[in-house]
């Protein structure tokens, strides 16, 4: 028996349940409730990125220059730096808050600037590696999270600065930077 629109005596049934009465009213009101769904998505998405943007500008931290920019804007001055990468990334366990039994983790990359002149002091801050990454451990882990955002970033490179300087005979290091610089719970 060949089924088909003119031969199926039950597909001419106007109460037939296949029969197509009426489906273009009901997907007419499909798509409006489609429309009005994505509308609605798209008006919340806007609303909380226009609201919460002064809030997310909060927790990130201004990124420091690269090694490269900082030579080469150095270069334009009289006092021209060279960078000392070679401490690489550390990661260290920052102080317990008072309120919370577990530590969190800090990880940074931090590099610092030297007069470019000065080869005695790269071979120093070259052998001395060790003693700079256990005195940047040591300095970070006294402190918890929230004692070093309330010190403050520049505050703490003052510091490094100070530290690092307090063990070096042959120069100084002018700045401390961080490549990295993300607390991990």
């Amino acid at each position: 028996m060949i089924y088909s629109d003119d031969y199926d005596p039950y597909y001419k049934n106007p109460r037939h349940p296949f029969r197509n009465r009426g489906s273009g009213y009901l997907n007419q009101i499909l798509t409006i409730i489609l429309l009005v769904i994505v509308a609605i998505i798209v008006i919340a998405t806007i609303v909380n990125f226009s609201t919460r943007k002064e809030s997310l500008k909060e927790s990130y931290r201004k990124a420091d220059p690269q090694p490269q920019a900082v030579i080469k804007k150095s270069k334009k001055t009289s006092e021209s730096v060279d960078a000392f990468t070679s401490i690489g990334q550390l990661r260290i366990n920052v102080k317990a808050q008072a309120d919370k039994d577990n530590t969190l983790l800090l990880i940074i990359t931090p590099w610092f600037t030297y007069p470019s002149a000065d080869n005695a002091l790269f071979e120093e801050l070259s052998q001395k590696e060790r003693s700079e990454k256990s005195l940047i451990m040591n300095y970070f882990s006294r402190y918890s999270k929230e004692e070093l955002l309330q010190k403050g970033e520049e505050a703490v490179k003052q510091d490094l600065v100070s530290l690092i300087n307090s063990q070096l005979i042959m120069g100084k290091i002018r700045a401390v930077y961080f490549d990295q610089y993300l607390f991990l719970e």
